[in-house]
């Protein structure tokens, strides 16, 4: 009787959860696309949070794929889609993966732990948590995540088990610190930036008394497929901030 409740329970949470972005910039960074979006979140087409705990990061992922679709983060060395590792979520499941050109290659393999944690598709709306290992763990397709990359984030179709072409739908955002909030200390300024860097504006700042306050919201412009599209950050730790071309 117990575990039954227990899983009635456990089922509950999981159908009930969906992205807080009232933490968004305190206790975790979020990412939102299209721009403004982050004022009505409702009308974002992808959210993002991400905050690491322990030796893993967890990424939660909301937003409106096409029905039995998916939802994607990719972290990019540079700002070409191509040549990125990917984690994403579709239909109760999750995929480690790495995109050679625009190919998916699946790291189903991977030693990195790649874990679906919690998942809900309801009134046209997708919520998704991922827990990733930090570590690749040396497979050159799996990156480390504690240094900044380039964050693409996109959803589409999947197709025989593997995702399909996003078409319009992904957005580029600066180079990021996922691991510069942790669910032990909150916001870490320390590792927002890379030697030689300087903060993008929207940064940490300090408070009365030398206390440290989380980002405030920055907006970014890039460009997709030659149209205007932008992205809001809340709670970035963004290392650069300019206006970026996306070809692919």
């Amino acid at each position: 009787m117990l575990l039954s409740l227990a899983v009635m329970s456990a089922v509950a949470q999981i159908s009930l959860a969906q992205l807080d972005t009232t933490s968004c910039g305190k206790s975790k960074g979020c990412l939102f696309a299209p721009q403004g979006c982050n004022s009505n979140p409702s009308s974002c087409q992808i959210t993002m949070s991400y905050v690491m705990n322990g030796t893993d990061m967890v990424f939660e992922l909301q937003g409106k794929p096409p029905s039995g679709g998916y939802m994607a983060i990719g972290f990019s060395y540079d700002m070409t889609m191509g040549n990125d590792s990917v984690s994403l979520c579709y239909q109760d499941n999750e995929l480690l993966g790495y995109n050679e050109g625009k190919t998916f290659v699946s790291q189903a393999t991977a030693t990195t732990r790649h874990m679906l944690e919690a998942f809900t598709a309801t009134n046209g709306e997708t919520y998704c948590r991922i827990r990733r290992g930090i570590s690749g763990n040396g497979n050159p397709m799996v990156f480390n995540l504690d240094m900044p990359y380039t964050i693409f984030l996109a959803h589409g179709p999947m197709n025989n088990g593997a995702p399909g072409y996003h078409q319009m739908n992904k957005w580029m955002l600066p180079q990021t610190a996922v691991t510069a909030y942790s669910v032990a200390g909150g916001f870490n300024p320390s590792t927002t930036a890379m030697p030689g860097s300087s903060m993008a504006p929207g940064g940490a700042s300090s408070a009365p008394g030398g206390a440290t306050t989380a980002p405030t919201p920055v907006m970014t412009t890039t460009k997709k497929n030659g149209a205007d599209a932008a992205v809001s950050l809340f709670g970035c730790a963004a290392v650069a901030l300019a206006v970026f071309s996306l070809t692919r």
